[in-house]
């Protein structure tokens, strides 16, 4: 016997997977933009500090002189004695700079003998960076206009982010809602196909 052919509507694919996008995008979202705040505001920091060190600052290599000891803490802080260059108007100095504190008690073999130091050279010379010998540069009038130009890029991502982002949430929440809706009609409809009079059709008669 030949059996009637399906009546009703197709029944869409599941939601299901969508609305574990939707999960994963409210997860995902705040710590993408507050990465991406934070990056913003690390260039907003490096793009000013270029621009007030531009041609008049120099990178000086500090030797390790002397350590202090948080009083209470095991903790100690390098001292690096530092001989600044004769300048215009201003003649060569020598100046004292702490580097990254360790823990551990004293003494602590932890710190380099020789450092490096960015310093604006002004009537009161002050440091704005330090690092490993090799790893600082002097800030000009060009690396002033490209961390700029990189504080711009980085603000730009985070409006970017704070827009795209929840149009992507709201986008495949909407979906998520309307495949939601139509398979649900299509479950009422599969589910009224079987009390459909099928008098209409009789299977094929033999001879």
């Amino acid at each position: 016997m030949t059996l009637p052919p399906p009546v009703g509507r197709r029944l869409s694919p599941p939601v299901w997977p969508l609305w574990i996008v939707v999960g994963v995008l409210l997860l995902v979202a705040p710590i993408t933009v507050f990465s991406l705040d934070a990056i913003a505001g690390t260039s907003r920091e490096h793009a000013a500090r270029e621009r007030d060190a531009a041609n008049r600052s120099v990178v000086v290599v500090g030797a390790l002189v002397d350590t202090t000891a948080t009083s209470g803490l095991p903790e100690e802080t390098p001292i690096y004695l530092l001989r600044l260059p004769a300048r215009a108007g201003l003649p060569a100095r020598t100046m004292r700079a702490t580097g990254p504190s360790t823990w551990g008690f004293p003494p602590s073999v932890d710190h380099a003998p020789q450092r490096e130091f960015l310093v604006v050279i002004d009537q009161q010379p002050r440091v704005i960076a330090d690092g490993a010998v090799g790893t600082l540069r002097a800030s000009t009038l060009k690396s002033a206009a490209r961390e700029e130009a990189r504080a711009q890029r980085d603000a730009r991502n985070v409006t970017a982010g704070r827009i795209a982002l929840p149009v992507a949430l709201l986008g495949v929440s909407a979906t998520a809602i309307a495949l939601g809706l139509r398979r649900a009609q299509a479950v009422r409809a599969h589910r009224r196909s079987r009390f459909v009079d099928p008098t209409w059709w009789a299977p094929p008669r033999d001879g």
